[in-house]
């Protein structure tokens, strides 16, 4: 068993209280509201961090095959069963599809008026990785 780093574990901790704590607080309290929005100005950059840094290249291809693959399948079963549920018309013409399919490949669902909600911190997260194993960046975690 790989021995833990207690820093890491204590970041690790202290992001999910945040997340826990931002997600209880109610946006129509003004003075909590302030302090809601500091919160989520950093939670999930520091899981980001935390998993940049304990990032072990595996290969490209794996790493396709277990960041990207999910992504886009989720995505596309997102996207299928809300054109069929009649969130978005039924009867959804050519650019609609266009527009649901780029907020897919997007992860910005509401920046292209499109019904997917964005999943961009995923993308982003594995682009990341993808960029890593391009540019040979690697580093032992000690």
């Amino acid at each position: 068993m790989k021995e833990r780093i207690e820093w890491v574990d204590i970041i690790k901790f202290t992001g999910i209280f945040l997340v826990v704590l931002g997600h209880s607080i109610s946006a129509t309290n003004k003075e909590l509201e302030i302090f809601r929005n500091f919160i989520y100005s950093f939670h999930m950059p520091l899981f980001i961090f935390i998993s940049g840094y304990l990032y072990k290249k595996r290969g490209i291809a794996n790493d396709i095959i277990t960041l990207l693959l999910p992504y886009f399948i989720y995505q596309l079963t997102n996207a299928f069963w809300i054109l069929k549920s009649g969130i978005i018309h039924l009867n959804v013409n050519y650019t609609e599809f266009i527009t649901l399919m780029k907020g897919v490949l997007l992860g910005n669902g509401y920046a292209t008026d499109s019904a997917i909600p964005p999943q961009y911190s995923m993308l982003v997260y594995n682009c990341i990785v993808l960029d890593k194993n391009l540019l040979g960046v690697d580093r032992k975690i000690q």
